[in-house]
């Protein structure tokens, strides 16, 4: 017997719509993690953690100064041009960087794109407006923190320490609850 690959056009577009809303809904990552629950900040491992040094193999928009970030909460989103979520968040990252300024919060990107993509990675800078540092190739970072799926969104409170872990867009009230914790908490 032998299997041949008929293609139906009638579920071709039905298949794609499907995973364009599975990827939408889980992320740009392991698909596994997409249908877990959220790590919960009283049992993630990487929560009260120490955050290590802010490295990356290049920037755009230049570089965070590890000494200027003491005291400060920062907000670490890790994300990638070619991911769609990543793509539908960022303009709400972009309005709440706007809105924490002034309060002591810092935002830097981080991506596993490198120097290959750095055109890509500065016309997506340049399209969403983003005027916090990016770092290319940040991927000893992203191991450090396992990330393992794009977005996450990772802040550090201004004692250095990891204070939430999720997906900004699906987790979108977690997120701006933590962050809010994090800029009354002094």
């Amino acid at each position: 017997m032998k299997c041949e690959n008929k293609k139906n056009p009638a579920i071709a577009p039905a298949a794609r719509s499907l995973l364009l809303v599975l990827v939408l809904l889980t992320g740009c990552g392991e698909l596994s993690r997409a249908f877990s629950p959220a790590p919960d900040p009283a049992t993630d491992p990487i929560v009260g953690m120490s955050i290590p040094p802010i490295t990356a193999m290049g920037w755009v928009n230049g570089e965070p100064n590890d000494s200027a970030l003491a005291g400060q909460i920062v907000v670490l989103d890790f994300f990638a041009t070619w991911c769609p979520p990543c793509v539908a968040e960022t303009p709400n990252l972009v309005e709440t960087q706007a809105k924490y300024r002034d309060d002591g919060v810092q935002f830097i990107g981080l991506t596993s794109e490198t120097e290959l993509q750095r055109e890509t990675v500065e016309a997506f800078v340049e399209k969403y407006d983003i005027p916090w540092p990016i770092g290319l190739a940040a991927n000893n970072l992203m191991e450090m923190l396992s990330v393992d799926s794009y977005p996450t969104t990772v802040i550090v409170g201004r004692d250095g320490r990891v204070t939430w872990r999720g997906n900004p867009l699906s987790e979108r009230e977690a997120f701006h609850k933590a962050l809010e914790q994090a800029v009354t908490r002094g």
